[in-house]
Parts: structure tokens; sequence; C-alpha cells
């Protein structure tokens, strides 16, 4: 009797179990998730996120040991897109987050190559799922990473509305240590070959500024303040501060119209302290300065 009872305990609770197991299963369906490998090593991120537009989209994530992943398609719409310095679709990788961590990214070399597949975006839950795999290379010499058997699967993304190019509206977005920044203020000038691009929070003292040459046509640049070609800062007090490396990728540049987009990344050093700005993105029409 006693035998009984105890399998029948046993098999009550294996049906518990099972039920259990059953109910993860699905919630980790849900889960949003970006897994690759980075050169054979696996790599996961288990909160990444997205931001797409009408000709835009990124997908990027940090994982534990603070390596980062981004993908950046100059489209919005589901497909396959081809990732090199011709096209400009890029895969990015930064092996952690230090204020001079060295950038592999698909753009800075001939050899640089790989594929995204955007195979699904939810306009309902607001979601974004598909592959990748890319070859990145340093772009101070041939060193490479290799990341194969990429997935991203219901990463929420953020819509960024682009408007037409003859009706511009300026703004400027990024994250600033995971923490989502809007402008509520964007002004961009020429002045003495340089166009400064400053988006401002109203409610804090919070800004961020781009200084671009005006010459400067689409394609990847470093973001440098020794050397630019593009240099920025970043102010959340009396005192901006100087990004010390990034990049910033140029998608559009009409010197007729005086409308340029991109995207951009820099840290800022606060006194010791690393300051991250991720996923930047703007779009401005300047005005020139009349002395």
């Amino acid at each position: 009797m006693k035998i009984k009872i105890l399998i029948a305990a046993l098999f009550a609770g294996g049906i518990i179990f099972g039920l259990n197991s059953c109910e993860d299963d699905n919630t980790n369906v849900n889960r949003p998730l970006m897994t690759a490998l980075v050169d054979g090593s696996t790599w996961r991120c288990p909160e990444p996120n997205a931001r797409v537009s009408e000709n835009q989209i990124i997908v990027y994530g940090t994982s534990a040991e603070g390596q980062t992943i981004q993908l950046t398609v100059f489209a919005g719409e589901k497909g396959v897109y081809t990732l090199n310095a011709a096209n400009m679709h890029e895969g990015k990788l930064i092996p952690n987050t230090s204020a001079y961590a060295t950038i592999y990214s698909t753009s800075y070399n001939d050899g640089g190559s790989g594929q995204v597949r955007i195979s699904s975006i939810n306009e309902d839950d607001r979601t974004i799922s598909g592959s990748f795999n890319f070859r990145a290379y340093k772009e101070s010499d041939a060193g490479n990473k290799t990341v194969t058997n990429g997935e991203f699967t219901k990463v929420p993304y953020k819509y960024i509305n682009t408007v037409d190019t003859t009706q511009i509206y300026n703004m400027l977005t990024a994250s600033i240590d995971d923490t989502d920044f809007v402008a509520t203020s964007v002004v961009s000038v020429l002045s003495e070959g340089i166009i400064e691009i400053k988006g401002t929070r109203s409610d804090s003292f919070q800004s961020i500024t781009l200084f671009i040459p005006e010459e400067q046509t689409t394609g990847i640049f470093n973001i440098d303040p020794i050397n630019g070609p593009i240099m920025a800062n970043y102010q959340s007090s009396l005192s901006p501060m100087p990004a010390t490396v990034g990049s910033c990728t140029i998608a559009e540049h009409d010197t007729e119209t005086n409308i340029i987009r991109g995207t951009f990344f820099y840290n800022v050093d606060n006194d010791g302290e690393t300051i991250e700005l991720q996923n930047g993105y703007f779009e401005v029409q300047y005005v020139e300065d009349i002395p």
C-alpha cells in the first residue's frame, strides 16, 4: 500500500514538474534574447534592444562579460542584407566597454563581410527577430573577429518617426548608460566649416553635441578628440565632457539642402568614470551662420 502511495505521489509530482517546465518554456519563448558565437565562444545577451525607422534598423546587445554586438541596416523592412563597407550595412563588435576599447567592424576593412536576415517586425507587440553572421576587422590592423550562429528573437524596438526630407524635423536620440535620451531641442549650425549639432533636454542640464566637418561625406568615421575627423561632447552639469573614443556613421549628407543623417556612439570620461553614449541617431537640416 505504501509503495502504491509513493508511486502515485511521484507520478503527481512529475506531472506538476512537467507543467512547471512547460510554463517556464513558454515564458522563455516570449522573452527577448540575442545569442551568437564569437570566435567559437558563446555570446549571450538576455536584454537586447532595437530601434526601427522607415530607413534604418539597429539591433544591439551587451553580454554579461561586456561584449557588445550592434547590427545596423539602412532599410526599414524585412529582408536579407549584406554587411560590408560598400553598402554601409554594418556588423560591429566591441569587446569591452572601457574608454579605449578596440572596435571591430565589417566596414573597417575590405575583408569585412556578413549577412543580417530581418525575418520578423511585429508591429503589434513592437518586437523584431532575425539572424546574423559577420567577420569584422579592427581599423588599425588586420586583427579580426568572426561572429557566427547569431540570432535575435522578440527584441523590443522603439520606432523613430522619419519624415520627408523636404520637411525635415530636427531630432537627436541616444542611450546614456542604458538610459534613454531624447532631445527636446536640437540646434544645428554650420560655422567656419564645422556643422555643430546640439541636442538638449529641457528637463535637465543634459546635452549631446557633435562637431562634423562641412565636407564630410557618407561613411563611417572616428570620433576622436585629437585627430577627428568628428568630435563630440556630453554635458550633464556645468562643464561639457569631450568624447574620448567613438564612431559616427553618416548615412546621408546633402550639401544642397543642408540635410544630414546618421548614427553614433562614444564614451566620455567623468573624473575617472566612463559614461557610455550608445545607439545615437540624428537627422537635422542645419543653417549657415552669418557673421
